[in-house]
């Protein structure tokens, strides 16, 4: 979206009524030309059946594409997964049992 490259601080500064309608529903929030939590679980659904196929996989991604795929393979709820805080520049490994 148009906020890409920004901080949170920056957004809150400069625009604090987008900040305001973010923090009250982040899951569900779109900055402008940017997609919500939702709409990135909904682009992401046949990637994520397809890795729930595989044994081993190999993720590089941004932080809120992260969040959606622990979401979904550790079966957390999704108005909960956008307050998760993924560190940058760090690798998790993630052991699914089938």
């Amino acid at each position: 979206g148009i906020f890409d490259g920004k901080t949170y601080d920056e957004i809150q500064k400069m625009y604090p009524e987008i900040h305001e309608e973010r923090m009250m529903d982040k899951f569900h929030f779109r900055y402008p030309d940017g997609e919500s939590y939702q709409d990135l679980i909904e682009r992401l659904e046949p990637l994520i059946m397809e890795l729930a196929r595989e044994s081993n996989i190999l993720v590089v991604s941004h932080a809120a594409i992260i969040r959606c795929l622990l979401g979904y393979f550790l079966d957390i709820p999704t108005g909960i997964i956008n307050f998760f805080h993924i560190y940058i520049l760090i690798s998790l490994q993630l052991e699914l049992i089938k």
